[in-house]
């Protein structure tokens, strides 16, 4: 859930009724300015403190975050000094990282090492182009390229992706593959 997003406390109180997992969807700096992250973002100009209140700020507005993962950020997420302090908040407080991975030199793998903080990383955007049938061809031909592994799929609340998932979760299942909250593929992948 976006912060500052229309309605979104009510979608968190909403998600957690149904007992789903929240994550708060973080805005960070991105590396082309003409790209605005939106409300509650975090830019490398900011003190540690002001980082340590916008993150506050911001897991305020979506109550029930049982972890973080990064919107946009390609520059925030290459700034090993700033991430460092996010991550090390996230940590203090009990939450894990997602990385969205929108740059490739991302830091947080090896800062997640370095804080302990539960993490994993982003190996497919589901719906960069929004066409039903490429989503259902993606998502099947990746978990069966994946080998059996734990795989994470950040995907959009769009139409045809939610069609598309529709389609293929069924068929996933009868493979014997396992959709599992993102609090437990972080554990899963960090037993690794």
């Amino acid at each position: 859930v976006l912060p500052y997003s229309p309605h979104a406390k009510d979608a968190a109180e909403m998600i957690h009724g149904q007992k789903r997992e929240i994550l708060l969807h973080l805005p960070m700096e991105p590396r082309n300015g003409k790209h605005k992250p939106g409300p509650g973002a975090l830019f490398r100009d900011m003190t540690e403190n002001d980082l340590r209140k916008q993150l506050d700020d911001d897991l305020a507005v979506v109550p029930y975050a049982a972890g973080v993962n990064n919107h946009m950020g390609s520059a925030f997420m290459e700034d090993e000094e700033k991430l460092h302090v996010v991550l090390k908040e996230l940590q203090k407080k009990g939450l894990f990282f997602i990385d969205s991975r929108t740059t490739t030199a991302s830091r947080a793998e090896d800062l997640a090492r370095k804080t302990g903080i539960r993490f994993a990383a982003r190996r497919l955007f589901l719906d960069n182009d929004q066409d039903q049938g490429l989503i259902f061809k993606n998502l099947l031909d990746h978990v069966e390229q994946s080998n059996n592994s734990s795989l994470v799929i950040i995907g959009h609340p769009y139409p045809s992706t939610v069609a598309a998932l529709k389609e293929a979760v069924p068929l996933l299942k009868s493979r014997g593959i396992r959709m599992v909250r993102p609090s437990e593929l972080v554990e899963i992948i960090g037993k690794r």
